[in-house]
């Protein structure tokens, strides 16, 4: 297809780019809003490979995130940072937190997004 090739280019040359990172930080969001439609939805999203981390972290492309999304990854910055080099099994529990409505766990989420002010847009 025509279409994905052209993409495929697209991604190529912005790799490494601000615009790549702001185009890749664009597609995460979009994919995380596929997981929660209103406020009754919730998901676990894993952002995975070298790639992505160095993006993120080396790049300092988590910056472009919108700010509901940056809050959420502090948090789950917070909570990897108690873990010390986990087994899938941990991993899949701290999971469960969010997936089983713990209170704990929602009452530490709606607080970091609670408190969050939007800009204006211009």
């Amino acid at each position: 297809d025509d279409s994905s090739n052209i993409e495929k280019i697209k991604n190529g040359t912005l790799l490494g780019s601000k615009e790549g990172a702001i185009r890749t930080i664009q597609k995460i969001e979009q994919g995380m809003g596929r997981g929660i439609r209103s406020n009754d939805d919730y998901c676990v999203v894993m952002l995975l490979g070298q790639q992505l981390s160095s993006l993120l972290y080396v790049n300092e492309a988590s910056s472009y995130f919108s700010p509901a999304t940056k809050a959420q990854l502090e948090l789950s910055n917070q909570i990897a940072d108690q873990l010390n080099s986990p087994s899938n099994e941990e991993i899949l529990d701290v999971m469960d937190y969010c997936l089983k409505r713990n209170d704990q766990w929602i009452a530490a989420s709606r607080g970091g997004l609670s408190a969050l002010k939007y800009e204006e847009a211009s």
